[in-house]
């Protein structure tokens, strides 16, 4: 690319600055001249300019720039929480994770995710991702009777609607959950999904304490990031998901807890029944002696 019109082709000097070279007057030199990517200072035939225009030149980037002609700034394709008044503020997860046993809740902790006030994580809002409040301190874990069922549970939110995990859907996603441990033999596996950017929990049993602990471990490696858990689980995940030892009871040990909860929360109505009824009689009874 030549000087523009105006300039002298011949004689042209980038490093002059208004001065005459041969008759021609040439203005201040910048890195810039020419506004085209590819100005050459040393050109005396035109053979086309290139617009100089910055932006994202990656095609999987949020704000890529199909006519950009310099490389610029590039904000991934990631879902997070951007809003302000947030504690996890830029971040593309709810919550960092440090878990000290398969029993033990997540330690939840927030480190800042944005550089300079920038954010540089995430580039689409989900509200669900955000959140507002520490989390209380969680109960000490209850112990695990013997004959207990032990299941290993991974809860998540997923891009995809509510409608969208059919029966075929919910195979598939517990088909890849249990493929990730397969070599602990997991089986009954079930998926529950509820509305709010699709909040999805599956759990799977396995045989023992030992193979539960070594299931927690490996899922917590294998889902440590949002790639990594939509490439295992076959969904687009927006959170990184919570996987946490659980147990329960099988149907004929948990009927004696379910029976003995109906009667105490039965027999603490009929208290407030008869409590409320004693308190209408006692008032009547004052009105009328006054």
């Amino acid at each position: 690319m030549m000087p523009p019109t105006g300039y002298a082709a011949v004689g042209y000097d980038p490093a002059v600055s208004n001065t005459i070279v041969n008759g021609a007057t040439f203005a201040r030199v910048h890195t810039r001249d020419g506004l085209a990517v590819n100005f050459d200072p040393t050109a005396t035939v035109d053979s086309g300019c290139i617009t100089e225009r910055e932006g994202c030149m990656d095609s999987n980037a949020r704000n890529y720039d199909p006519s950009a002609t310099k490389a610029g700034t590039c904000w991934p394709a990631v879902t997070g929480c951007l809003h302000p008044g947030a504690l996890n503020f830029g971040c593309a997860s709810k919550f960092k994770n440090v878990s000290v046993g398969p029993f033990e809740s997540f330690i939840k902790n927030f480190a800042p995710c944005t550089v300079n006030g920038i954010v540089t994580e995430a580039s689409s809002h989900v509200s669900s991702q955000c959140v507002w409040q520490f989390a209380p301190p969680p109960p000490p874990p209850s112990s695990v009777p013997g004959n207990a069922i032990l299941r290993i549970q991974a809860s998540f939110s997923a891009s995809e609607n509510v409608e969208d995990f059919t029966a075929a859907a919910q195979a598939a996603l517990c088909a890849n959950y249990n493929g990730a441990i397969v070599s602990l033999n997991p089986t009954g596996c079930r998926v529950r999904v509820t509305a709010g950017s699709s909040e999805v929990t599956v759990d799977t049993r396995v045989g023992s304490s030992s193979d539960q602990e070594a299931g927690v471990s490996s899922l917590r490696s294998s889902l440590a990031s949002l790639d990594s858990s939509s490439s295992v689980l076959g969904v687009n995940v927006l959170t990184t998901p919570e996987v946490t030892a659980t147990f329960e009871l099988p149907e004929d040990e948990a009927w004696p807890i379910i029976v003995g909860a109906t009667i105490g929360g039965v027999f603490g109505l009929l208290l407030i029944v008869l409590l409320i009824c004693y308190m209408k009689k006692r008032r009547q009874r004052l009105k009328v002696e006054a």
